[in-house]
C-alpha cells in the first residue's frame, strides 16, 4: 500500500510539474535547522522584516515542531506559517543536495517552496509527507542539483 501511495504521489507530482513548466524535489528532518545560506528573495508571503535570519552557524531556525517526515501536504499548506514553510523547503533542499554541497541561495529555496506548494495542491497528495514530496521534486527537477 505504501509503494502504491508513493507511486501515485510521483505520478501526481510529475503531472503538476509538467503543467507548471518545471521539473522539481527534497528530504530532511524538520525541527532541526538547515545549512541554507542567505540569498536574494524572501519567503513567499513574507516581508524583508520577517525573513528568516540564519543563526551564528549559518542555519535557519525552524519553529514548526513536527518532523518533515511527519508533516503532510495539508499541514504544509494550511497550518504552517510562510516562514515555517520556507525553512522546511530550505531543509529539504539542503538535505537532498547532501553533505559538502553548496548551500542553496534564498532564491532557489523560494522556488523550491513554490514547487512544493504546487505539488501539494492536488488532493491526491494531501496525506503525502513532505520528505516524499520534496525528494520526488528534487529527483524530477535537475536544476535543483548543485
Amino acid at each position: 500500500m505504501r509503494t502504491r501511495s508513493a507511486l501515485l504521489t510521483i505520478a501526481t507530482l510529475s503531472a503538476a510539474l509538467v503543467a507548471c513548466g518545471t521539473e522539481g524535489g527534497g528530504t530532511v528532518e524538520s525541527g532541526s535547522s538547515t545549512a541554507a545560506q542567505a540569498g536574494s528573495s524572501a519567503p513567499a508571503g513574507t516581508t524583508k522584516a520577517s525573513l528568516p535570519v540564519p543563526g551564528p552557524d549559518g542555519r535557519y531556525e525552524q519553529t514548526w515542531k513536527r518532523a518533515t517526515a511527519d508533516t503532510t501536504c495539508d499541514q504544509f499548506r494550511q497550518q504552517m506559517t510562510p516562514e515555517e514553510r520556507w525553512v522546511m523547503a530550505a531543509e529539504v533542499l539542503t538535505d537532498e543536495r547532501g553533505d559538502g554541497a553548496e548551500a542553496p541561495a534564498q532564491q532557489e529555496i523560494s522556488r523550491f517552496e513554490t514547487d512544493l506548494n504546487v505539488a501539494c495542491q492536488d488532493t491526491s497528495t494531501a496525506e503525502s509527507v513532505m520528505t516524499e514530496v520534496g525528494s520526488t521534486l528534487y529527483l524530477l527537477d535537475q536544476t535543483y542539483k548543485p
